[in-house]
């Protein structure tokens, strides 16, 4: 399976990030409004991604939700017919609960960063480095980009976007 070496980050606003992205460098792909329909499951999470509403794949991934710097195992399948995806894994497993976003995407090196405006929880960046043959040049690249951006760093989380979500719902208030 694929590995990354992930952080998530709370920010005040997405405004700067943008220009620091462009600063170092960093290509802008695309935004795209994302909708991640998260199922009941016994290991790792299972979710069925939703992209402009006409794109869409299933995302399995698994990793360690107790450390900020994260290595996530993953697999990723398009998708054809996405609701009847939806359908057949909601009958199969439960929908846990839906997370939606808009995702400004940048390339840098072997990093996507992810500058997300998610519904319900604020700002965030995000970064997902591929670890290929040496993780220590993903712990340098992340450490790098941590040190070019922490300057918008709110708090950096362990959890999920669906975890804070429900952490939301479930308090009525605020993450921190």
């Amino acid at each position: 399976m694929p590995v990354n070496l992930e952080l998530k980050v709370k920010v005040a606003s997405t405004t700067s990030l943008i220009q620091i992205a462009e600063d170092i460098g960093a290509t802008y792909i695309t935004t795209m409004l994302q909708e991640d329909t998260y199922f009941y499951s016994t290991k790792g999470r299972l979710k069925l991604r939703v992209i402009n509403e006409d794109k869409a794949e299933l995302i399995f991934y698994d990793r360690d939700e107790k450390t900020n710097y994260r290595l996530s195992e993953y697999q990723i399948y398009p998708i054809a017919d996405k609701d009847l995806m939806r359908k057949i894994l909601q009958l199969a497993y439960g929908i846990r609960l839906v997370v939606k976003k808009k995702r400004q995407l940048f390339i840098y090196k072997n990093c996507r960063i992810h500058i997300d405006k998610v519904d319900g929880l604020g700002d965030f960046l995000e970064f997902e480095v591929l670890l290929n043959n040496s993780d220590e040049n993903g712990k340098e690249l992340m450490k790098f980009l941590c040190d070019k951006f922490s300057g918008e760093f709110l708090y950096i989380f362990q959890d999920s976007y669906s975890d804070l979500l429900e952490k939301v719902q479930n308090k009525g208030g605020k993450i921190e």
